[in-house]
């Protein structure tokens, strides 16, 4: 109980102090804070993300029929095969293509496609940027 405003006294002097010569166990305890924080909420999203993968995998293995499965669990390798087939077009059939026309004389110009929509997919599924990199470098699931 405050009866002569001590206490508010006191608080508004260690508040104007923080402000100026902040407390450093109090910054630190704030920024684990933060980050235990950022690690639930992406903790969260990769529970979603394996709750999804289970459920699709439960329904490639039966009860949508041989056709529901192939739209389940072939959208991921319809995907992949698409990225695999542009940026094969983009750096290897293409290049190729018009240098062995330009040695028998043709000089075409072949349709370039545009990987800026379709990279980040690409590389989403070929690790989400390099964690799988990080996975063998730490020596996680190295055989796979």
């Amino acid at each position: 109980m405050d009866l002569l405003g001590i206490g508010t006294v006191t608080n508004a002097v260690e508040g104007i102090i923080n402000h100026f010569w902040p407390d450093k166990t109090v910054q630190e305890k704030n920024a684990y804070a933060y980050q235990l924080q950022q690690l639930l909420v992406q903790s969260d999203l990769v529970k979603g993300q394996l709750a999804v993968n289970e459920a699709e995998a439960n329904a490639a293995k039966g009860g949508l029929g041989r056709f529901g499965a192939f739209f389940v669990a072939g959208w991921r390798p319809a995907v992949g095969w698409a990225c695999a087939l542009t940026f094969a077009w983009s750096y290897v059939i293409s290049p190729l293509l018009v240098f062995v026309l330009a040695i028998f004389g043709k000089h075409v110009a072949l349709p370039a496609l545009d990987l800026s929509a379709m990279m980040p997919v690409l590389l989403g599924m070929l690790g989400l940027g390099g964690m799988r990199t990080a996975e063998k470098i730490k020596g996680l699931n190295p055989g796979a």
